[in-house]
């Protein structure tokens, strides 16, 4: 991981980033130490993003390409929980080190 937050780092040189490890746990080892701020998305948030995903594309099966605006995708968006408050704070969690 601290590897890929490196090439991360050197290719968009960005503050404004979210580190996610997709993993079946939440548990990591105490040998385990990350440089820099990571955080776990388990296998019941990936399925929550994956189905908001979908409900957020099947919403515009109704619509002309040309009648969606900016402010119907918005809504869609936090509806679906894919604005950027949402996609901060409903899909991951923080990770335990165990103890050695």
């Amino acid at each position: 991981m601290n590897n890929h937050c490196g090439w991360f780092e050197n290719e968009y040189s960005t503050e404004k980033v979210k580190r996610i490890l997709i993993i079946p746990t939440k548990d990591v080892s105490n040998q385990a130490n990350f440089t820099h701020e990571v955080e776990i998305m388990k296998k019941g948030k990936l399925q929550f993003l994956k189905t908001n995903i979908y409900s957020f594309f099947k919403e515009m099966k109704d619509y002309k390409f040309n009648d969606i605006n900016d402010q119907k995708i918005q809504e869609w968006l936090v509806f679906h929980k894919l604005d950027v408050p949402s996609l901060m704070k409903e899909y991951t969690e923080k990770y335990y080190q165990k103890k050695s």
